[in-house]
C-alpha cells in the first residue's frame, strides 16, 4: 500500500485536484494515505498518545494551540474563509497523525528507493527537455526557467525534497551500494541545477553540523571544493533564474516578510487563526481579487506563516516541536536541521510533499 501511495506521490503535481479558484487543493495520494491513517486509528485507538514520549506531548501542545487561535479567529470571517482555514488545520494535524501512528505501525518497507531514483530521473528528464513552465504562468506557476523543478513544478519545494533525499541517502537510509551511488550523483547534480540560494546554504550549513559533530571536519573543505568545481562546470543558461547574483528575489522576500511582521503585530498573542492568510492578503489586496499565485495563502518563510497564525506563543511551541522531534532519530535530527534552515527562506516546513517524504523517512529509519 505505501508503495502505492509513493506511486502517487511521485507524479507530483499531476496529481493535484483543486476547488475553489485553487483555494482548496488535494493530492491523489493523500487518498489512500488518508485511508491507512483512518484504519491505523480504528486499530491503534489512542494507543500512541499515554505514552510518555516528549515529541508526541509537544505535538499535541501545538495543536491544541493552533486550534485554539483558529477558534478565536472564527468570528472574524466568513463562512468560506473559515472552512478553508479549517481544511487547513485538518490536512496538517491529519500529517502528524501520519507520523505518530506510521513509527507504531510501519514496520519495514521495500521499493521506496526504487521511487525515489524515479523521481531523480524525471527530474532530469524535465530540466533537459522541459525547462520552464511559462506556458503554464496562467495558473499560477512560476517560470523556473532553466531549473530542476521535476513534476512538483516549484523549485524551492523540490530543493527540499531532493536534500531530503541525499541526505536519508547519506545517512544509509538505502542500503543497496549502487542506490547510494546513483542517489548521490543524480541528486547531488538536481540540487545544483536548482540554482537556489536557500538550498544551497541549507545543505552546506547541515552537512557542515553532520560532519564536525562526527569529526570529519576535513569533509568540510573537500565539501566546498567540490561544490566549487561542479558549481564552475554547470551550464550557465541566460536568464536571472539561474543568477545567484539576482536581486530580485531577495527584494520580494524582504517585502513579504515586512507584510508577515506588520500583521503578525496586529495579532501577537492568538494569531489570525490557521490558515486564514489568503483572506487577510485579500484585504491587504483587494483591487487583485483572488490571487491565483500558489503561494497566496502563507509568507515565504515558514516560521512567519505559523508566527502570523498562532502568535508568538505558538511559534515558541512551534520551535519547540521541531526540536523534540528532531530527537526521534539521528536522521530526523539532521532532515529538521536543513528543513527548518531552509525554511527561513520558504514556506517548505509546511509544503504537503515535504511533510510526507519526512515523516515517511523519520518513520522508516527511526532508530
Amino acid at each position: 500500500m505505501f508503495l502505492f501511495i509513493f506511486l502517487f506521490f511521485a507524479i507530483g503535481q499531476l496529481g493535484r485536484l483543486s476547488f475553489a479558484n485553487q483555494a482548496i487543493n488535494l493530492y491523489l495520494y493523500e487518498i489512500p494515505l488518508a485511508l491507512v491513517v483512518i484504519f491505523w486509528i480504528f486499530k491503534y485507538k489512542l494507543k500512541p498518545f499515554p505514552s510518555q514520549n516528549t515529541w508526541i506531548k509537544s505535538v499535541l501542545y501545538f495543536f491544541a494551540w493552533l486550534l485554539l487561535s483558529l477558534l478565536i479567529s472564527i468570528p472574524y470571517y466568513n463562512f468560506s474563509q473559515n472552512i478553508e482555514a479549517f481544511l487547513y488545520f485538518a490536512r496538517l494535524t491529519f500529517y502528524f497523525l501520519f507520523l505518530t501512528y506510521g513509527i507504531l505501525a510501519v514496520k519495514k518497507l521495500k521499493g521506496v528507493a526504487y521511487v525515489t531514483l524515479a523521481i531523480g530521473l524525471i527530474s532530469l528528464a524535465q530540466y533537459v527537455f522541459y525547462p520552464n513552465l511559462r506556458n503554464l504562468s496562467y495558473l499560477g506557476w512560476d517560470p523556473h526557467e532553466f531549473r530542476a523543478f521535476g513534476l512538483f513544478f516549484d523549485v524551492s519545494i523540490a530543493g527540499a525534497l531532493y536534500g531530503l533525499i541525499f541526505i536519508s541517502t547519506l545517512l544509509h537510509t538505502f542500503r543497496d551500494k549502487w542506490i547510494q551511488y546513483s542517489h548521490y550523483f543524480l541528486f547531488g547534480a538536481l540540487i545544483l541545477l536548482t540554482y537556489s540560494r536557500g538550498l544551497y546554504i541549507s545543505l552546506f550549513f547541515t552537512l557542515s553540523c553532520y560532519f564536525f559533530f562526527n569529526k570529519k571536519i576535513k569533509l568540510i573543505a573537500f565539501m566546498v571544493g567540490i561544490f566549487m568545481l561542479a558549481f564552475f562546470i554547470l551550464p550557465k543558461q541566460f536568464g536571472e533564474g539561474v543568477n545567484l547574483a539576482r536581486t530580485f528575489s531577495i527584494t520580494s522576500r524582504i517585502a513579504d516578510d515586512k507584510e508577515a511582521l506588520s500583521t503578525a503585530a496586529q495579532n501577537p498573542v492568538f494569531g489570525i487563526g490557521y490558515n486564514h492568510i489568503r483572506a487577510v492578503k485579500e484585504d491587504l489586496n483587494p483591487e487583485t481579487g483572488q490571487d491565483v499565485s500558489h503561494a497566496g495563502a502563507s509568507y515565504h518563510s515558514s516560521f512567519l506563516v505559523i508566527l502570523v497564525t498562532s502568535g508568538v506563543v505558538g511559534l515558541l511551541i512551534f520551535i519547540y516541536m521541531l526540536f523534540n522531534v528532531a530527537g526521534i532519530s539521528t536522521l530526523s535530527r539532521y532532515a529538521i536541521i536543513f528543513l527548518s534552515t531552509y525554511s527561513l527562506f520558504d514556506n517548505i516546513l509546511l509544503h504537503p510533499f515535504v511533510l510526507f517524504l519526512l515523516f515517511s523517512f523519520i518513520i522508516f529509519r527511526r532508530k
